[in-house]
Order: C-alpha cells, then structure tokens, then sequence
C-alpha cells in the first residue's frame, strides 16, 4: 500500500510539468549568477572560483529561501488535493492504513520537492562549459562539492517545510494555515540572520537558523581564498547539530500531524457525535394576486457592482483570523528585529532617529509583504473557482473590471495593513528607548508611499501570473519566473536601464536636512512610467480574466477580442501613450544627456583606475594636519554658512 501511495505521488507530479519548470526556472537563475560577476546570490564571495565549494555551499543554502516556497506549493496540493478534488469520501471508504498512506503521500512528495535544487547543480555546470576558457575564474569540478551541500541543506530543508506544510494542511486542510507555517519559519531565520553578526550571539544564530547558513559562514568566515577553492564544507558540531535539531523537529511535526490525522470528514463547528436532523415541514404559501407582478431588473452601477465585490473580497481575507495572525508575526518579527539590532557598529548606542528605525524596519519587514503580495494574489484570484462559485459569478452582468479592481484594493488594503503595523512597531520602540521625534511624515514617505508603491507593483505582477495560469501553484511558479527575468536577465543582457525593469526606480538617500529632494523629481517619474505600464498589464488582466466555464488562455484572449467595444480600448491606449512619452523622455534624460554607465563597465573603469595609480601606492600621500570650521545652520529658512580651514602638509 505504501509503494502505491508514494508511486502515484511521483508519477503526478512527473507527468504535469510544473516541476520541470522548477527546475528550469533554478537552472537559468544560478547559470547565470555563475556566468555572470554583476549577478550575486547569498552575498559576495571574494575572489573563490565559481565552482568553489564554498560559492557551491552558499548557492545551496541560500536557495532554500527559494524553494522552499515550491516545496510549499508541492506538499500543500499533496494534502489537499484528495479534499479539493472531492475524492476523499470514495478513498476514505476503503480499508486503508493511515501511516501507510501518509508515509507514501509525504515521501513521494519530498523525493519531487527535492528535484528543483537539482538545477543549481545543472546552471553551475552549465555555466562552466560556455566559460571553460577562463581558468581564472573556473577551477575543476567535482561530484562531492555538488553532493555535500546537497544533503546537508537541501534535504533537511525540505523536510522541514515539508513536513510544516504537510502537518497543516493534513490535519486543517486548510492551505491558509501552511502558509502561515512557512512564514513562521521565515520569521526564524530573519532573527538568526539579524543577531548573527553579534559575536556575543553567533552560537544562538547558529542553532536557531532552519535553514543552516549561519553555522557555516561562521566556521568558513577567516577562510582565505585557497581555502575557499579547496575545502568542503567543515563539519562542526554546531552544523552537526543544527541539521540534527531540525531534522528531529521535521520528525516529530510529521509523528504530531499522523496523531492527529482522521480519515474522517468533519465540518467546522460539529462535534464528534453525530447530530440527528430535526424533521422540518415546508409551509407552502400560494399567492392570492390574480394580476401578474410587473417584472424588475435592477441595473446597478459600476460603482456599486464594485463596493459590493470589494467588501466581499475584504471580509474573506482581511477578517479572516489567519490574515490576523500574520499581521501579529509581522509585528513581533520586526519588534523582536528591533531590539536584537539596537546597537550600531562596534556595539554602540544609537539614537533611534526615524530614518534609521524605517531601514531596520524594512529589513525584518521586505519578506512578509513579498509574501502577502504573492499568496493572497493567488487567494483573491482562485477563491471563485475553489469555492465552486465561478460558474455563477460568471453568469452575472458584472464586468471584470469590477473584480480586478476589488481585488487590487484588497490587496491594497492587505499591504497597508502590513505596512502601518510595522510603522506602530516602529513608534513603539522609539518611546520605549526615551525618543519622541516619531517624525511620522516620514515613516509615511519612506514605508507607505515608496515602498509601498513597490509592493503594489509587485501586487500587479501577482495578479497577471495568476490570470495567465492554468491553476493557482502554476501562478505562482510563473511570478517566480516573473521575477527571476526581471531582476536578472537584463543585467545578463547588458540592459541595465530602470526603464526595462517592472516596477524598479532610481536609488536615493534619506537626508534629516533635505529628506529625499534631490532625488525626488526620478521617484516621481519613474513612479507615473511604472504606474501607466501597471495600468495596461491589469487591462491585460480584466481581458484574460478565467471566468465561468475552464477555458485555456488562447481561448480566453479570443472570446475577449470580440468582446472588446470601441470605448474598451481608451484605458490601453491612454496608458501606452503614457507610459510611450514619459518613457522616451526618461530615456532621453538618463541615456542621451547622461552617460549611462552599466556594472560591467563600471568595473573595467576601476581595474584601469587601479592599474593606472598602483605604482603610487607607497608614494607619502599629503594628509590632513589640523581643521578648523565655523558652521551657521538656518532651519528657518533650510540653509547653513560653513567657512573651513584646513592645514595639509
């Protein structure tokens, strides 16, 4: 029974072709970080070869963050797909043996989970052969520097979320509830990677990081560059006993989950005996009117259509106790990031100034929106169809553009959520620290209004995967793929301009003095480019939207072309020529009047310049002997007079 069970898990996942789209998508992104010195994964690492098996072992750990969360969406459907396919009546009748089948259902699910980190391997190796010329760069490779890693981080890893997930969704079928596992292990290793670089703390971060990096970075931190391209990983207890440790807890999540699992059906809310129905009588009222009721159809407007779907949308989500739960991890992670990361360099005390608290801030906080953006896109689009509500809301009058718009402001709304809970965090933290210049127009630029705006963007890119898949784990496989292009096929390319990547702006700095102003005016109009080219992929999104009846793509874009009325083409055209002008100005701006200058050459500028002035490294160099300046600073009027004199000698 157990070969059965694991047989059929393997061979459905090997016959779709998801999963060698995981793959392909691993194998082209870590080909061309390999293939290429402007794209990193995992952090820089010096001068090692690209095969080391120290760039082999940070490549492998770090790609857990990646696929975790399509070992997420493999286990997930695994669980699940018995209830949501409505077979679990029909096998759950047959004598069955419930480790058997949970056993051959969670392995068959992990030998496929573990399949996409293969392309790690394929990339590296791939990369070598087209650069098999550059042995400054390349050194020999071999089976064991592929290997190690392999089963020191990807097995434990996956095993780990696998059996989060499986655990979850087993015993709640519910897919909310194992997405709220995976972010619990994300909020983990946000605190480990936040208070390792503490060297009171690195023995903590070690043993409380799921998915092994730490242990190893701070056994390979002193290494030099021969060592890096010689030694495998070192096997020291603390890793020994981090994979031991979360290897133990997979087992006994999996041992806790088959406990509580039950072939079963209950629904929420009934208790284990059975409830006798109460016999009813239906009372039949005929109608006494001898003339026919004059026949109403209400025509609602756009507007309400749109309230109607939007409420609807907000109360599934937003008031559901999971999105309650993932706002309060939200909150602890970035309030429990804060206080690990009080100190500056060098174990000072800081002040807790606004600009630094929203940079804390966002580095505990960018992983849970990123996350929000992607799950609930899926959610919001799919919830019709997994409800089996789609044929009938497909029925109605109502436009798409209703639903796509409701969905985005729930989304909107989710993010929002998010983002002032972390600015609450933030205000918090500073009161309890003594400093009360909260300066809370500048959490709201800096958090609501530009990183927000990225999220929305992103939020954008969720929704048109979603629309373009076949099913909900195909969209979001295609939203990785979305963003592997975008951040880095351009740089392969040599395209480096902001204006190929979606949703991307100018860098800028936060001054006390002068804020973001000299950076404002490229925020503004990238921002508006960024916006009239997210307008024209959501009007793709309301043509392409699944509605009623399963209908492909192709079929999709073909009823709407006929669909399609005169008045329907003015937002597409509105927005292209929008984003048509102010991208060939922009353009004009940073490409004819400004040199732009790409990272490759970038870097060949610095080589020259250091081959050019190295013969003057030993040269005595003049220094600074005394400075004296009297400085006037005019807040008032947002100026300052500063006269300076300095002896060099």
């Amino acid at each position: 029974m157990f070969g059965e069970f694991f047989r059929f898990e393997v061979m459905y996942w090997l016959r779709g072709w998801m999963i060698y789209l995981f793959i392909a998508a691993i194998a082209i992104m870590f080909g061309l970080a390999a293939g290429s010195d402007t794209i990193q994964i995992g952090g820089p690492t010096g001068n090692a070869y690209k095969n080391a098996p120290y760039t082999i072992a940070i490549w492998y750990a770090s790609a857990g963050i990646l696929t975790c969360f399509m070992a997420a969406a493999i286990y997930d459907s695994c669980a699940s797909r018995d209830f949501s396919n409505k077979m679990s009546d029909l096998m759950f009748s047959k004598p069955l043996s419930k480790w058997r089948f949970l056993l051959g259902r969670f392995l068959g699910a992990t030998l496929i989970a573990i399949l996409p980190a293969i392309g790690i391997s394929i990339g590296i190796l791939a990369a070598h052969v087209v650069n098999a010329s550059d042995t400054e760069r390349w050194g020999p490779d071999s089976f064991w520097h592929h290997w190690q890693p392999f089963v020191l981080f990807v097995v434990p890893n996956t095993l780990l979320f696998g059996s989060i997930v499986f655990a979850i969704s087993t015993v709640t079928r519910n897919t909310l509830y194992s997405f709220l596992g995976v972010l619990f292990v994300f909020v983990l290793y946000a605190i480990s990677a936040t208070i390792a670089g503490a060297l009171d703390y690195e023995i903590l971060a070690s043993w409380i990081d799921p998915f092994g990096l730490a242990p190893f970075l701070i056994a390979s931190k002193y290494w030099t560059v021969p060592e890096r391209n010689t030694l495998p990983i070192p096997l020291t207890s603390l890793l020994i006993g981090n994979r031991l440790l979360f290897l133990g807890i997979s087992l006994a999540v999996f041992w806790v989950a088959g406990k509580m699992f039950s072939f079963e059906m209950r629904t929420r809310g009934q208790s284990r005996r059975s409830r006798v129905p109460e016999e009813t009588r239906a009372v039949v009222e005929y109608a006494t009117h001898t003339n026919p009721l004059p026949i109403r159809v209400p025509s609602p407007s756009w507007l309400t259509q749109w309230f109607s779907a939007f409420r609807s949308d907000l109360r599934a989500v937003v008031g559901s106790a999971t999105f309650i739960v993932i706002l309060l991890f939200t909150l602890l992670n970035t309030l429990a990031s804060l206080f690990l990361s009080g100190l500056g360099a060098f174990n000072v005390a800081t002040l807790p100034v606004t600009y630094d608290i929203v940079e804390r801030i966002l580095g505990s906080l960018v992983i849970l929106p990123l996350a929000l953006a992607t799950y609930f896109g899926g959610v919001l689009v799919w919830r019709d169809r997994e409800s089996r509500m789609h044929e009938l809301i497909g029925a109605t009058p109502t436009p798409n553009s209703v639903f796509v718009a409701s969905r985005l402001a729930t989304m909107v709304v989710l993010l929002m959520a998010v983002l002032a809970g972390g600015i609450a965090v933030g205000c918090f933290y500073q009161w309890t620290d003594g400093y009360y210049r909260f300066q809370l127009g500048v959490y709201a630029l800096l958090l609501i209004v530009l990183f927000g705006s990225s999220m929305f963007f992103l939020a954008v890119q969720s929704f048109f995967a979603q629309t373009i898949a076949p099913n909900k784990y195909a969209g979001y496989a295609f939203l990785i793929l979305f963003g592997i292009v975008n951040s880095q096929l351009w740089r392969w390319l040599r395209w480096e301009s902001l204006l190929l990547r979606f949703g991307s702006r100018p860098a800028y700095t936060y001054s006390d003095m002068f804020g973001i102003a000299p950076y404002l005016p490229g925020q503004i109009w990238f921002s508006v480019y960024w916006f009239a080219v997210a307008m024209l992929v959501l009007w793709m999104c309301t043509v392409w939207m699944p509605r009623g009846a399963a209908l492909g793509w192709l079929p999709r874009l073909r009823e709407a072309w006929h669909s399609l009325r005169a008045r329907d083409w003015i937002l597409p055209g509105v927005a292209t020529a929008t984003a048509a002008g102010i991208g060939i100005w922009l353009g004009y701006n940073t490409m004819v009047l400004n040199t732009l200058l790409g990272s490759a050459e970038r870097e060949n500028r610095q080589i020259e310049y250091e081959k050019k002035y190295k013969v003057l490294s030993d040269v005595p160099q003049p220094k600074i002997q005394s400075v004296q300046y009297a400085i006037d600073i005019f807040p008032e009027t947002r100026n300052m007079v500063m006269k300076g004199n300095q002896t060099i000698a």
